[in-house]
């Protein structure tokens, strides 16, 4: 028994922990117990040695589901979004997903968001001893929802600013929207796969230059995305100057990321076809807080369900600032400071 046990522990200490080995290992198993069968005249496997290859198998899929576990960690995100602190905790939750690839783990940390765009936080850690001491790290992201969810975008995470360079350990976001308002309360299966280091475009290659740091994959399994949700949603009705048509500002959502409005001529996609989208009706559009102050200038939007939405992270694509180089400002406000909105001149009280 002993010995046939050794036996099995060493096939388990050489295989990877995923539903590939443990597969393998099953056939692998499979077969020693008809080879042993035949070498006794075709007897079954008795009893202890069948239940030493259940065991086995059972102490797989246990180490298998810790491979990808719930896991404490700090936010990722909390300290690299400008703005008052309190926006963060009005519009954040905690994922804590850990996930592991010969030796390099994978935590998704927090998330932050509203109806209409969502950010993911995530620490990569190499082996102690290995340095990542790159500037533009990406991972690839291939992810798929538990139901339709229309207008979602996946890419790339892209490299946070790195506070040790020296260290192991790299931060990363991840920055998805939906056309149609379902960015929060998601249910998807997510994996990352293959760390680059991405050192440019390469005009004579006509292609990127995206060094290997780490192939493979981390599964993190199916994930709950789950944010606070303490949006101010408003339905003024109020009319709208505008010569050429009876405009009514019939809805208004105001998170601690990003300012939807929806008039009553809002078209699905009004970066296009919205008629109160022209120049002089979308610069107009203000948010003030308590003090005055503008929180919010009208330069970046795109469409919502019906609406227009405006993120307060300086460019439509956190990925990229408002001179489509390096990353974007991060913003967040805090809700308690809004006072006003204003749209053509028309002041929306808040409070």
């Amino acid at each position: 028994m002993q010995e046939n046990f050794e036996s099995y522990k060493s096939e388990l200490d050489r295989v990877r922990l995923t539903e590939e080995s443990k597969r393998a290992l099953t056939e692998s198993l499979g077969r020693r117990g008809r080879a042993e069968s035949r070498s006794v005249g075709r007897r079954p496997l008795r009893a202890r040695h069948v239940l030493a290859v259940a065991a086995v198998i059972g102490l797989l899929s246990v180490l298998s589901a810790a491979a990808v576990a719930q896991t404490d960690a700090a936010p990722t995100l909390g300290g690299f979004f400008t703005g008052d602190q309190a926006g963060y905790d009005q519009a954040s939750g905690t994922v804590g997903r850990m996930a592991e690839n010969d030796g390099w783990t994978a935590v998704i940390t927090d998330c932050v968001g509203d109806d209409f765009q969502a950010f993911l936080g995530v620490e990569i850690a190499a082996p102690e001893g290995t340095v990542l001491d790159g500037t533009n790290y990406e991972v690839h992201v291939d992810n798929e929802y538990d139901h339709s969810v229309p207008g979602t975008t996946k890419g790339f995470f892209y490299a946070l600013p790195d506070d040790d360079p020296t260290d192991n350990k790299i931060r990363l976001l991840y920055n998805w929207y939906t056309t149609e308002g379902e960015s929060n309360h998601v249910r998807m299966r997510f994996t990352l796969v293959d760390l680059v280091e991405n050192h440019g475009y390469d005009w004579d290659a006509r292609n990127w230059n995206r060094e290997p740091v780490k192939e493979g994959a981390w599964d993190f399994g199916w994930i709950d995305i789950d944010y606070a949700d303490n949006a101010l949603r408003l339905a003024p009705m109020v009319e709208l100057p505008c010569e050429e048509e009876h405009l009514v500002l019939e809805e208004v959502v105001i998170s601690p990321v990003g300012l939807y409005l929806r008039t009553n001529i809002s078209t699905p996609y009004p970066v296009d076809f919205g008629d109160w989208y022209r120049e002089d009706i979308l610069t107009t559009v203000r948010l003030l807080d308590m003090d005055g102050n503008m929180t919010l200038a009208s330069d970046f939007f795109f469409g919502g369900p019906g609406g227009a939405y405006f993120s307060f992270t300086n460019h439509t694509n956190a990925m990229n600032n408002a001179n489509g180089e390096g990353l974007a400002e991060l913003r967040v406000v805090d809700l308690d400071r809004i006072a006003s909105l204003e749209v053509a001149g028309v002041v929306i009280p808040v409070r």
